[in-house]
């Protein structure tokens, strides 16, 4: 499904707030794997700006750590979305556990309170408390229930 469709369907269907925006990538990569010391970026256009968040991979990939900040991010099996006219829906999201590198250098450049709102500029700002790479994969978003 093309991306601008995936997001209409998660707006009407799931009520998230997603939009699609035109992306690009780029990866220093060897036999499909990130290379160690690397470059890893993504980026997105949004109001005619391109934005960027990048960082640089070290060592080789590893399964992630019970409790570390990369399993807290990664592993995600279920999404909830408030409804506009109250309620909550729940949608299982399946995916196998992803491995991932150690990253140096991490940057995030965005008009932050632009993209994400004023009030994740401060936090945005700071320093990472932690930066990696995941190998990810293709997802499964099931169909959604009500709470």
């Amino acid at each position: 499904m093309p991306r601008p469709a995936l997001a209409v369907v998660a707006r009407l269907a799931y009520g998230e707030n997603y939009v699609a925006r035109p992306m690009r990538n780029r990866a220093d990569l060897h036999d499909g794997e990130p290379v160690p010391g690397g470059l890893v970026e993504y980026s997105w256009r949004d109001a005619g700006t391109w934005n960027h968040v990048r960082a640089t991979t070290e060592g080789s990939p590893r399964p992630l750590t019970e409790g570390s900040h990369e399993q807290f991010v990664t592993e995600h099996y279920w999404g909830y979305a408030a409804q506009r006219g109250g309620g909550t829906l729940e949608y299982r999201v399946e995916h196998p556990s992803w491995q991932v590198w150690q990253a140096r250098d991490a940057a995030l450049e965005c008009d932050v309170a632009h993209v994400y709102g004023p009030r994740f500029t401060e936090a945005l700002a700071a320093r990472p408390v932690s930066a990696f790479v995941a190998d990810g994969s293709a997802v499964t978003v099931r169909r959604p229930t009500h709470l």
